[in-house]
């Protein structure tokens, strides 16, 4: 008789018991894993919480109004910036303001504001060589000499550059609140910027110089990109969804303003900048 440690029954206990034991192994290590999973959506769920806590809400005027220095800012030339944002009626952009909100449902502000890349990615033609079966009523055309151009003269000459459109927006976005009684407490969400922008296009992104938009203070408390000329398609696609603090396109900001105030984030030579060179 075949001893019990090397017989057929003890070798298939053994064989069970391995199974068993390499089972159990793989039990432990998926729970492990598991738990570890646990502990990082943990983590990250208890930092967004904190973020959150952290974030100021994004109807605190008082806040965000005073976020950056407050200065005074004079460009082009000797006019105090806050003052190409003069409130006036103006009925080319009272037009455009009602023709943006009948062709769109808005569920919240931010949808107003990102209306404005949607119009600018419809209306503004940005390529150099125009054809004639381009479509789009505004063209961009650089400067020789900078000059901010107030919104009844772009809308007059139907072109212009970065600073002339992004004065055009914020008077349209601006009405675009008011006809819909929203402007009182989101004044402060929308501003102007100067700031040095980069072409993302290519392998490698290379410097596009300085550049005039608009920027958007978020419902969740970040600062997003309304565009002007070039770069709407991007700011369309990236709204809600990339903070320009975390796009590599916009690495530098001047200056920002709006009715309110200007804000001087950079001290920079505001006389020495060329916005022809884009």
């Amino acid at each position: 008789m075949e001893p019990y440690f090397y017989g057929p029954t003890y070798k298939k206990e053994l064989s069970e018991l391995y199974l068993t034991h390499k089972h159990l192994n793989d039990m432990f290590a998926t729970v492990s894993d598991k738990l570890i999973e646990a502990e990082e959506t943990n983590e990250k769920l208890s930092l967004k919480i904190i973020q959150q806590q952290e974030r100021p809400s994004v109807k605190d005027e008082k806040y965000w109004n005073n976020k950056f220095p407050r200065k005074t800012i004079k460009y082009p030339g000797d006019i105090n910036v806050t003052k190409h944002l003069a409130f006036r009626e103006i009925a080319g952009v009272t037009e455009i303001a009602t023709d943006i909100i009948e062709s769109h449902h808005f569920n919240n502000e931010d949808d107003v504001a990102n209306a404005w890349n949607k119009w600018c990615v419809t209306n503004i033609e940005t390529q150099t060589r125009l054809t004639t079966t381009s479509i789009k009523r505004f063209k961009y055309q650089s400067e020789t000499k900078e000059v901010w151009r107030t919104p009844e003269q772009t809308l007059a000459l139907e072109y212009g550059d970065c600073d002339d459109f992004m004065i055009l927006g914020y008077y349209v976005v601006r009405k675009i609140l008011m006809l819909l009684s929203k402007w009182e407490y989101n004044s402060h969400r929308l501003l102007c910027q100067v700031v040095f922008a980069f072409n993302s296009t290519g392998k490698l992104p290379r410097p596009a110089g300085w550049h005039a938009n608009l920027l958007w203070i978020h419902s969740d408390s970040n600062y997003y990109t309304l565009e002007t000329t070039f770069y709407a398609s991007k700011a369309l696609t990236n709204f809600g969804k990339l903070a320009q603090k975390y796009n590599p396109m916009y690495p530098l900001i001047s200056f920002t303003f709006n009715g309110i105030g200007a804000y001087s984030i950079h001290d920079l030579d505001r006389s020495a900048i060329d916005f022809s060179k884009k």
